[in-house]
């Protein structure tokens, strides 16, 4: 119900509601307490917005699960400011209690979106519910948050993440995406080990595996307090503990030499990625998936050489046994809905090794298995790669790519990159005529 609700109130609020959806809409309303309070929420933030930036506001209502623009987590914030209010205003007063509640028995977030997929630990959770302090657990998909304060954490399952307050946290295990606006400052993640992040204003990712935290930073700073030290993080570094020492890794420590302002390095992947969990419209992401691998068979490098190529202009090769790679995921996706309106990006990356091949078109799912990152979770999905209106180019000195993308769906290319020692290996790609078909690509050893 809660799915449809989300929709018809996005219809709504856009202006967009047909007679039958009117309809629709009226019996959920009529029907549920539930869905009574989320059509007021939706339609007073609504309103509110409109109020302050004009009439030609977008509709502040949650988008369907996991496929939101980021301007909606602040309208997100001030919807659960205005429930709190309404809420004050329109539940009958009582006696006064002999014991007045502790503050810590009050909500202290919201869950404002779930997955289609999203399995909880214990009870299902509908979208709307007020969160008081305690544990959010998830066997399954992806759950988002909204504190009080106004920050925004998405989660993804298998997950265990504990709202000790209203600004801060405690993830034990699973991952979790943060956005912190400046309201929020100094939002607070507690992990195992004794480490806390500390939010300063930004974008940032944490993951516990096996009692092993790491933290990566997407925008902005953090402060990582760590036992008795405290390690300031900015964007594209992140820290993680190797053995007894905690190691801080950039994008210069993984064979990236250089980028531009609209690449974000990632220091680790999401446990699962797929549309909606890594949506930016100004942003290219790249993940170093494996490095020095070395293959044990003969592999389709995809497309190889210099030059400038889309789908109708190819040259396809491959990579003989024995050459140690490392191998980047390059991905976009934008904002919200794109199937009526698309967003377009140009990004460079100059990589610090010679590119052995781009795989980018066809075969990034079989090719998964050999060059993905062991820790991520990547879709089956055979239509992954790039659109007939991308392309991209390999420079020159077969360091430097560029690409440009459109956002009509998530865009993702997979960069194979000689491994140390590098002049050898870049001597030893196969090039093959343009049109031929790639090699199959090769099982994970």
């Amino acid at each position: 119900m809660n799915a449809t609700l989300m929709d018809l109130l996005d219809l709504l609020c856009e202006g967009d509601l047909s007679t039958d959806q009117a309809a629709a809409l009226e019996g959920l309303v009529r029907e549920s307490e539930e869905a009574r309070r989320l059509y007021l929420n939706a339609i007073l933030c609504d309103g509110y917005l409109r109020f302050e930036f004009g009439a030609g506001a977008a509709s502040p209502v949650i988008a369907s699960p996991m496929r939101r623009a980021r301007w909606r987590y602040a309208a997100l914030a001030v919807a659960i400011v205005l429930a709190v209010g309404l809420s004050m205003l329109t539940v009958p007063r009582g006696p006064e209690p002999a014991i007045r509640p502790s503050v810590n028995e009050a909500p202290v977030a919201m869950l404002s979106d779930i997955s289609r997929d999203v399995v909880f630990a214990d009870a299902p959770h509908a979208v709307g519910t007020d969160l008081m302090p305690g544990v959010i657990a998830l066997k399954a998909g992806t759950a988002q948050v909204v504190f009080h304060s106004g920050a925004v954490v998405d989660l993804a399952g298998p997950c265990r993440f504990e709202m000790t307050g209203a600004n801060r946290g405690r993830l034990s295990e699973g991952a979790l995406h943060a956005f912190v606006n400046d309201r929020a400052h100094g939002f607070a993640v507690d992990g195992p080990d004794g480490v806390r992040v500390v939010d300063l204003g930004t974008r940032f990712m944490m993951r516990v595996d096996d009692g092993r935290t790491r933290v990566a930073v997407i925008e902005g700073t953090v402060e990582t307090r760590i036992e008795n030290q405290m390690i300031r993080l900015t964007a594209g570094q992140g820290v993680n503990r190797q053995g007894d020492a905690w190691v801080v890794t950039d994008a210069n420590q993984s064979g990236i030499a250089g980028m531009d302002d609209h690449v974000r390095f990632l220091t680790f992947g999401p446990p699962v990625l797929r549309a909606g969990v890594l949506e930016d419209s100004h942003h290219l992401f790249v993940l170093r998936e494996r490095a020095n691998y070395r293959l044990r068979k003969t592999q389709s490098a995809g497309v190889v050489g210099s030059g400038s190529f889309s789908r109708g202009n190819v040259r396809s090769g491959t990579i003989p046994a024995g050459t140690c790679v490392d191998s980047y995921l390059l991905h976009f996706d934008a904002e919200g809905d794109t199937s009526e309106s698309k967003a377009t990006l140009d990004a460079l990356i100059i990589f610090a090794r010679p590119i052995l091949g781009v795989i980018a078109f066809d075969g990034i799912v079989e090719a998964d298995a050999t060059f993905g990152a062991p820790d991520v979770q990547y879709e089956a999905d055979t239509t992954r790669g790039i659109e007939q209106e991308d392309t991209f180019a390999i420079g020159p000195d077969g360091r430097t790519l560029r690409v440009h993308l459109t956002g009509w769906r998530p865009d993702e290319l997979r960069v194979l990159v000689a491994s140390e020692p590098a002049a050898s290996q870049a001597d030893h790609v196969n090039h093959r005529a343009a049109g031929a078909e790639d090699s199959t690509p090769g099982e994970h050893p």
